[in-house]
This record gives C-alpha cells, sequence and structure tokens, in this order.
C-alpha cells in the first residue's frame, strides 16, 4: 500500500483542513521494462556464472570443485553479511518488524543444517561433472528434476497422485530420455555424477518444503544465502579434514577430490575474485527479480534461461547436440512450461484442465475459491 503524507493546512483559526497527497501512480511502461532489466540480469548472471564454472574446471584454470564450491561458500557468506549491514530492507525475511523471523538454535541446527548438508553435496557435484560431460548434457539431465521432486514428495506425502500431473510429467520423462539418448559424447561418470547431484538437489528442495514451509517459514532469496551458505562452508570444510585425515591414515583412492597448491590459487586469484563475485550476483538478481515481478514471469524467464545456457553453451565451448536432442530439448521446454504454471496457478487448472487452464492463466480468468486456502494460494486473479 502506498505510504500516505498528511499535511496540515494552516488557515482561520475556525477551520484547518487536512488533505492527504498521494504519489503518482508508476506508468505500467516503466513497470514493464523494470521487470525484463531486472529478468534479464538474472538470465546473464546465471548463463555466465554456469559457463565460468565449467570454463574454470574443464580447462584446467582451476580443476577443483570441491574447492571452488568452498569459495563460494565462504565469500557468499561474506558478501551477504555486509550487504545485510548495509541495505537489510533487502532481507525482509529478517528485517521486516512485523513477519521478521528469529535466527536460534532450532532454526539453525534442525532446520537449516540438514538443507545445508545436501546443498552442499548437490554443488560439488554438480561442477565436478563439469570435467566429464558438455554443459548442453547436463542441462538437459536439470530439466528432469521435476519429475523426481515430484516422485519424491508423493513419497513422503507432500503431493497427491494427480493423472493431470502424471500426463505432464511422462511427457516430459519421454523428453528427457531423447535428450539423454540422443548424446553423442555420452560420458557415463558424468552421467552418474550429475544424476547424484540432482538426487542431493530433489533432497535439498522436498527438505526445504517439510522443513521451512511447514513450519511457516518463508526464506527470501538473500536470507536463504545468509542463513545456509556459512553452514554449507562449515559442511564443507569438516569433510575436506575428514578426507585428509583418511588419506594421512593410508585410506587410498578417496573419491576424484584433488586439492590445489598455493601456486594454483594465486595464478588463479583473479579469476575466482571474478567467480565469487558472479556467484553472489546471481543471488542478488534472483531477489531483485522476484521481488519486482510476477509468478508467470518467473516460469517465463527460467525457460529462456534454459534455452540461453544450452545456445551459449554451443557458441562459447564449440559444443554439438543432435537432432534428437533438440526436439527432446523443445519436448522439455514445454513440459517445464506447462508444470511449472499447473504449480503457480493450481485452482486454474483443477477448473478448466490442461489447455483450458493455459487459457485461463494467460487471460486473467478470476479463480473461484472453496474451502480455506493458504497464504500462498490466496484468491486473487491471476
Amino acid at each position: 500500500m502506498a505510504e500516505q503524507a498528511h499535511v496540515t493546512i494552516a488557515g482561520s483559526e475556525e477551520s484547518r483542513e487536512t488533505m492527504t497527497l498521494r504519489p503518482s501512480p508508476e506508468p505500467e511502461s516503466l513497470k514493464v521494462l523494470r521487470v525484463l532489466g531486472f529478468g534479464m540480469l538474472m538470465i546473464a548472471c546465471s548463463v555466465s556464472l554456469i559457463n565460468f564454472n565449467k570454463y574454470l574446471i574443464s580447462s584446467e584454470t582451476f580443476p577443483f570443485p570441491m574447492h571452488l564450491v568452498l569459495m563460494h561458500t565462504l565469500t557468499g557468506s561474506i558478501f551477504a553479511t555486509t550487504l545485510y549491514q548495509f541495505v537489510p530492507s533487502l532481507f525482509p525475511s529478517l528485517s521486516d518488524p512485523l513477519t521478521g523471523m528469529c535466527v536460534n538454535r532450532e532454526l539453525i541446527m534442525g532446520k537449516a543444517l540438514p538443507i545445508a548438508v545436501v546443498f552442499a553435496g548437490n554443488l560439488v557435484l554438480s561442477n565436478m561433472a563439469y570435467e566429464y560431460a558438455t554443459v548442453a548434457f547436463l542441462q538437459f539431465m536439470k530439466e528432469g528434476n521435476v519429475i523426481l521432486v515430484y516422485g519424491l514428495s508423493l513419497i513422503v506425502g507432500l503431493e497427491f497422485f494427480k493423472w493431470r500431473a502424471f500426463a505432464v510429467l511422462t511427457f516430459l520423462m519421454l523428453a528427457t530420455m531423447v535428450c539423454i539418448h540422443g548424446e553423442m559424447h555420452f560420458s557415463m561418470a558424468g552421467f552418474v555424477i550429475q544424476g547424484t547431484s540432482q538426487i542431493f538437489e530433489v533432497i535439498r528442495i522436498v527438505l526445504q518444503t517439510m522443513l521451512l514451509s511447514a513450519a511457516g517459514l518463508k526464506l527470501d532469496a538473500l536470507t536463504y544465502v545468509l542463513v545456509v551458505l556459512p553452514l554449507c562452508f562449515g559442511v564443507l570444510v569438516i569433510s575436506l579434514l575428514l578426507i585428509s585425515g583418511l588419506e594421512m591414515a593410508g585410506v587410498q583412492h578417496i573419491g576424484v577430490i584433488r586439492s590445489p597448491q598455493w601456486a594454483d590459487i594465486v595464478a588463479a586469484a583473479p579469476l575466482l575474485f571474478l567467480n565469487a563475485l558472479a556467484a553472489f550476483s546471481l543471488n542478488v538478481s534472483i531477489a531483485l527479480f522476484i521481488k519486482r515481478t510476477s509468478a508467470v514471469a518467473m516460469v517465463l524467464a527460467g525457460i529462456v534461461k534454459d534455452c540461453t545456457v544450452v545456445l551459449i553453451s554451443l557458441v562459447l565451448f564449440s559444443e554439438s547436440i543432435s537432432r534428437n536432442q533438440a526436439l527432446g530439448f523443445s519436448m522439455q521446454l514445454v513440459g517445464v512450461f506447462m508444470w511449472s504454471l499447473m504449480k503457480q496457478f493450481p485452482d486454474q487448472f483443477e477448473q478448466h484442465g490442461l489447455l483450458g487452464g493455459l487459457v485461463a492463466v494467460f487471460s486473467g480468468a478470476p479463480t473461484q475459491c472453496h474451502g480455506i486456502k493458504s497464504t500462498e494460494q490466496k484468491c486473487n486473479a491471476a
């Protein structure tokens, strides 16, 4: 709600008037330009970071995925803490006097730490996969995440089986299989590492829903970074110390974790700093975009980002994809698009079905409310 300025007009002693001055509404064209600007910034940061990580790891510039993630979590924690000191309004989950949450032992140990453990595993393995597979192929695999999330959510009782959801996800699964089968430079190591990374990511997403959403906690993008990244850093430090201890004890073949020498860090220091800055810039751009945009815009931005990741990888790293993969990826985008809209606007699709729901979302048809809705499912026009 716009703030109102009350100005008392001095007049005769018999009568004084209080006028309310309202700021003029922002032009719609300016709102659209702002959303487009933040959307393009978020896409640019995401695509840049993915390809930057690929370059550092696959070019042998800094082929140490675990230590790269260690650096990201450390610098991200420092950047987030500094930003919170100067611009607390970017962290509404903490700074809002009405809804601000309390960061206590229960939140850290009982909710955030389990999420940080699987998040750290996801980050390390997803970066490790760049050593063995192309960016395009890894992106094709990532599109199948929604299938895994839905499956695990069914197992733990967060979702209920619906034939409409089953139809869309079956279509998406077939599209993903086409992409994987059409890979011209298939690497079993890359496939297994990326698949394991996605399992960690799926567990993280489900844990967030079970531990945070179920407890009524909603963390904005930057508060999530501020709370979870320091824990990820601690998990990685402990993991590296354990690996080092096992190696000193004579245990051989502790995975494929390589440790950089000081000379490696010094040689890559300028690029590592830029890479860390890119990683945190992505978190900031996501926070700004979420604050300024709608659910549909978020879905569309995600689709554009996925396409851009694949196209840039083809140009920048001279990667190639088969015709089957091009067809499969197009099918994946359609499936992910439909699934995302179904999750954002469940009432529209419940009332009108798949095609009717799609039309209702983009035509702005109102939704009829039945029963009690949660705060995230308030009945508004789409």
